[in-house]
């Protein structure tokens, strides 16, 4: 899956797909999947890995928070929420805007 590199750095992980920041289950050092994202999800922005996000490009609220935090990014997937599963293990390439699944 691509989408626009928003955070360097490529990571290996466990996927979460979130899609309340209120509700869903997370953990530390899961990579974020969600739909978009808001100043409400800033707290998961800490704990994760990486981030994948379907909505937005480089400038989005998202692709910010994780440069900042230093973590890789791929933001403007499109459908990584649909195509990704919480649990599997994935690769996020935020330098070339890649995410691979390794299972």
């Amino acid at each position: 899956m691509t989408g626009a590199g928003a955070g360097g750095g490529v990571i290996e992980g466990t996927a979460r797909v979130v899609v309340d920041p209120d509700e869903d289950p997370f953990e530390p050092d899961e990579v974020l999947v969600c739909r978009f994202t808001d100043p409400g999800w800033a707290p998961l922005f800490g704990l994760a890995a990486a981030v994948v996000i379907d909505v937005g490009g480089a400038a989005s609220h998202g692709a910010v928070v994780a440069r900042e935090l230093g973590i890789p990014c791929v933001i403007g997937t499109g459908n990584g929420t649909r195509v990704l599963r919480s649990g599997q293990r994935i690769r996020v390439d935020g330098g070339r805007g890649v995410v691979t699944v390794l299972d």
